[in-house]
């Protein structure tokens, strides 16, 4: 049936190769769409590395010098002890689990910074920050048997860092094992810390992919100072949608300490939305799928339209057929198979144009990662599925309106 088949595209070839060029753009064109529906949805379901359930974030404020409530006999070591005692009557309010102190290290944050670590010759570029032990309890971050405590005890030694799985993979791929080695700065010549961790792998929000990062890790008392983050968790059966309020008000009095007062206390939920609404991210992702989807429809009605007239127009051919001696089934089984060989036959091309639009525009592609030969093969694979699905329904729904036509009045037609 196949040869047979094979034979009498050829012999229409007139009208089959405006079929076929249709399919191999139409192929290319559905490819990127898939790919970017595949990419985004993978990395936006993708574990983050962290936990900000039940996490809420304190921000402090000073009166200013001008006002009459400033007092100006606080000296810094006053300011700073004022913050320890901020730390200790945070960690003993009812329902708090944990409380940690970072520098521009919090997720949603604008203001996380990135820099190079290297170990010999060899340099890594990943997300920088500046954690206190419990940063890790507090964000739910573990390590790679997914436990929290071991990166906490690493997190305590003097000059210690913790580092993604990412970023030993990196320096894996050179050669180096990260774990217990001492690592530098970009144009340091000596290392300055040491790694005693590994955690999870993270991501910087829920639509970039896993990037390098590494977490200097300090006591708290050395994080402490204008503009350091305060973050702490809540146990979930302490934690409801008045509990922010419940907080600022209860303790608006006594984390008033010298010049320092509570300005809010905010749930990373509002963070997150806070966090997109100022990098317009999530509108960008949603006019893409707009756009993509008004795309899809379009070459969803193209291809079904194709088919389907041309369906439409071999009412005479199937009544032939039919008149003889083919049975209605073998007539749509034929007319089916038909119409997947055209995509098959269009299909191999595209392929190999997909493969080369890949490798030379997408950096690293099916290089030196998994994924991305994960990403094309699965992509390619839906692609084919799509199509095929279109070009069935184009084909069967016609084709079930044709098969009751007469075989006599197919044969006046012809």
């Amino acid at each position: 049936m196949i040869k047979q088949l094979l034979k009498q595209i050829w012999s229409q070839r007139t009208v089959n190769i405006w079929i076929w060029m249709e399919l191999l753009i139409v192929f290319v064109c559905l490819s990127y769409i898939v790919d970017y529906l595949y990419t985004t949805g993978r990395t936006y379901f993708s574990p983050l590395g962290y936990d900000v359930e039940h996490v809420y974030k304190v921000e402090l404020g000073e009166v200013s010098p001008q006002s009459t409530a400033y007092d100006n006999q606080i000296t810094d070591s006053m300011h700073h002890e004022h913050l320890v005692q901020v730390l200790t009557r945070i960690r003993t309010y009812p329902g708090i689990e944990g409380v940690s102190v970072s520098k521009g290290s919090h997720p949603y944050n604008s203001s996380t910074s990135n820099g190079i670590r290297g170990i010999d010759t060899i340099w890594v570029h990943g997300y920088t920050f500046q954690v206190s032990p419990e940063f890790f309890r507090v964000f739910r971050i573990t390590d790679l048997n997914g436990q929290t405590e071991p990166l906490i005890t690493a997190a305590r030694e003097e000059k210690s860092d913790v580092a993604s799985a990412e970023e030993m993979r990196k320096f894996a791929k050179e050669g180096y094992t990260l774990l217990h080695s001492g690592v530098k700065w970009y144009m340091d010549t000596i290392p300055t810390r040491t790694v005693r961790a590994i955690c999870n792998d993270i991501r910087f929000n829920d639509f970039e992919e896993v990037y390098p990062a590494h977490y200097s890790c300090y006591p708290e008392n050395r994080l402490l100072a204008r503009y350091a983050e305060i973050c702490f968790r809540v146990r979930p059966e302490a934690d409801s949608p008045e509990f922010a309020g419940r907080f600022r008000k209860e303790m608006k009095q006594q984390l008033r300490l010298g010049n320092i007062y509570l300005m809010d206390v905010t749930s990373f939920d509002d963070i997150r939305t806070s966090y997109y609404r100022g990098n317009g991210l999530i509108n960008e992702v949603k006019i893409h799928l707009a756009g993509l989807s008004f795309l899809l429809l379009n070459i969803l009605l193209g291809v079904i339209g194709t088919f389907w007239i041309r369906t439409q127009q071999r009412r005479s051919e199937v009544g032939v057929r039919i008149a003889m001696g083919a049975t209605r089934g073998s007539v749509r089984s034929w007319l089916l198979v038909e119409g997947i060989m055209l995509l098959l036959l269009a299909a191999l091309p595209a392929l190999i144009i997909d493969w080369n639009i890949a490798y030379s525009l997408v950096d690293n592609f099916m290089r030196d990662d998994q994924f991305m030969w994960e990403r094309f093969l699965v992509g390619q694979g839906l692609t084919l599925l799509f199509m095929a699905m279109m070009i069935l329904i184009g084909v069967y729904l016609p084709a079930r309106q044709v098969m009751k036509i007469q075989p006599a009045e197919a044969l006046h037609d012809e």
